[in-house]
């Protein structure tokens, strides 16, 4: 039998047609989660169309809510999808994804302001620590933005490149 989290580690290891082909003529019925992780391979596959149909049939949770925002920025239709984010709750996931759609359409406001309240919630939160510094990176600020890494160096949750780009600027 294959299983949701099956399917989602697909997706996580980038194979989305694999995940798709694997439910082949058994798809799951309206309602089920399932459709959530169809919406996104789809998605990754390039075809919108397809993603949003899908949502369709899924449960209208989080999650769903969250591949409905990237298929708005995918077609980029950038407006909707902030207001998308603004009408989900502030958990952290969504902070993130407001933060990461305030750097993509350089409103740094927005996206300093989403990092911060998401590491209000989880003070470790190594993408928020990484996004806060890309604020402080694009607003000139680069010596800022490396000493706010210091914290995921340190603890050695860092990516190769920002240790390389901390130790640099230092």
């Amino acid at each position: 039998m294959y299983t949701l989290e099956q399917a989602r580690e697909l997706l996580r290891n980038r194979r989305p047609e694999e995940a798709l082909a694997r439910f082949g003529a058994r798809l799951p019925s309206a309602g089920d989660p399932a459709w959530i992780v169809i919406a996104e391979a789809w998605l990754r596959l390039g075809r919108p169309g397809e993603a949003r149909a899908s949502l369709g049939r899924a449960p209208a949770t989080l999650d769903a809510g969250l591949v409905a925002v990237s298929v708005l920025e995918f077609e980029g239709r950038f407006t909707e999808a902030r207001a998308s984010l603004m009408a989900l709750p502030p958990v952290p996931a969504v902070l993130l994804r407001r933060g990461n759609l305030g750097l993509r359409t350089a409103d740094l406001d927005w996206a300093g302001e989403s990092f911060t309240e998401a590491l209000a919630g989880e003070p470790g939160l190594v993408e928020g620590l990484v996004g806060r510094a890309l604020v402080l990176d694009r607003r000139g600020l680069s010596a800022a933005a490396a000493r706010s890494l210091d914290t995921i160096v340190a603890r050695g949750n860092a990516p190769v490149r920002i240790v390389w780009a901390w130790a640099t600027a230092m």
